[in-house]
């Protein structure tokens, strides 16, 4: 348990094998969304600015959406269209044929 005094950012709680596997799995299914915004925003050539100017909010909350990790499918569709672009989801087989493909926005 932290102690009194001491800073959240050098905390390491205990967590035993189990915590940490949880953790890592947690890990695991987040970092490719994390990922995701960013790819798609530099991409399609745009800053955090020019996002927050498409999507009227701040460049720190761009900052944030892109860090949590979860973007949703219509601020994507935004910054595609904002380019000329459109958004598309596709299903695809294990051996990579698409099988479905969806226009978002």
């Amino acid at each position: 348990m932290a102690k009194i005094g001491e800073k959240y950012s050098e905390w390491k709680p205990d967590l035993g094998p189990e915590g940490l596997a949880h953790f890592a799995q947690l890990r695991a299914q987040v970092e490719p969304r994390i990922k995701l915004m960013r790819e798609i925003r530099k991409g399609l050539g745009l800053t955090q600015v020019e996002v927050a100017e498409l999507l009227g909010m701040t460049q720190a909350n761009v900052s944030k959406i892109e860090r949590r990790g979860d973007p949703s499918l219509s601020v994507l569709a935004r910054m595609a269209e904002a380019r000329g672009k459109r958004l598309m989801l596709a299903v695809e087989s294990e051996d990579g044929q698409i099988e479905k493909s969806f226009a978002v926005g």
